[in-house]
């Protein structure tokens, strides 16, 4: 099978991607109004790092899930065959905005959070006892919550695959509410948290916000073509992906699952959207690689030069 982009083209958009975030770190540009915010704990734009400090531990954390997407396909498969395309174009994509690669936000916590939620769940695909996974699931999740509210919506998504993968019996269901409810048991119990600290989300539709800086405007034209693109090969793929292996599809719909909550997230919790952000990237790179996988899609290496040209041009387009 013929590969999109080969081991010349992985470093060169590798390289490209960190030059991007080195980048977005000089020019400092200033990212819009947020409600980032933890449930109990302070979030990463509170935490009063210095910026050199701030950018390393976000392109420590962004290389990090880059090298984990590309373990996890490994494993389970998820794309067929060679994908070499699948994680150097998560890393474009994340770093085309640039105050996500150019800044610690709880964006870079939140993802490979949530690869490992389905990297845990794939793992019990098929298990007649998922008990301990799904405990696993729930307590990072709890974790994260503390630090960054988003960690909630990726509740659901965890729910439903669970259930995708018939593995969300009721001793699941107990776990899975044991797995909420440990960690803030510990940080209460240990005084680390005071019962006072405890804050709901307040959550912020879209209609509510208006987009008046002119890079939150190209970040949204950025998200916008990403989104559509991303639905759309989700419903080709998915034709493909029918009548092949039962186990990919379900894995490949998982990842759909989601891609479609962390946009549901932006959307409710627009205040708050570039929580989300990193994790539908995620997702999106994930039908950009079923596409050259599935499809039989002439000089592919064209379309990956395109697709990244795509990406680069947005994150120009934000800094000037």
């Amino acid at each position: 099978m013929k590969q999109a982009m080969g081991k010349g083209g992985v470093a060169l958009v590798m390289v490209l991607a960190v030059a991007m975030s080195v980048l977005a770190f000089l020019t400092e540009v200033p990212a819009p109004p947020v409600g980032d915010a933890g449930i109990c704990l302070p979030s990463p734009s509170q935490w009063n790092l210095l910026p050199f400090i701030s950018w390393v531990l976000n392109l420590a954390l962004l290389l990090g899930t880059t090298a984990g997407i590309y373990l996890f396909n490994k494993q389970f498969s998820v794309v067929p065959g060679p994908s070499a395309i699948l994680a150097p174009i998560f890393l474009l994509m994340t770093v085309s905005i640039p105050w996500i690669g150019g800044t610690l936000t709880g964006s870079a916590i939140l993802t490979p959070v949530a690869l490992s939620m389905l990297s845990i769940l794939c793992s019990a695909y098929g298990s007649r006892n998922a008990s301990q996974e799904v405990f696993l699931v729930a307590t990072l999740l709890s974790f994260g919550s503390m630090i960054q509210y988003a960690f909630v919506f990726m509740i659901v998504p965890a729910i439903v695959i669970a259930a995708l993968f018939k593995c969300l019996r009721i001793r699941e269901i107990l776990a899975m509410l044991l797995g909420l409810m440990a960690p803030y048991w510990i940080v209460l119990g240990l005084g680390l948290v005071s019962p006072d600290s405890l804050r709901l989300p307040a959550l912020s539709y879209i209609f509510d916000s208006v987009a008046s800086k002119e890079s939150l405007f190209i970040c949204m034209l950025n998200l916008g073509f990403s989104a559509v693109i991303a639905m759309i090969l989700a419903l080709y793929n998915g034709i493909k992906l029918y009548a092949g292996n039962t186990r990919r599809r379900l894995f490949n719909l998982a990842i759909c699952f989601t891609g479609l909550f962390a946009v549901a997230g932006m959307i409710v919790d627009f205040n708050n959207f570039s929580a989300y952000v990193v994790t539908f990237y995620l997702t999106a790179a994930f039908q950009l690689a079923d596409m050259f996988a599935l499809w039989n899609i002439r000089r592919q290496w064209i379309w990956a030069l395109i697709i990244c040209c795509v990406y680069v041009g947005f994150f120009s387009a934000s800094l000037f």
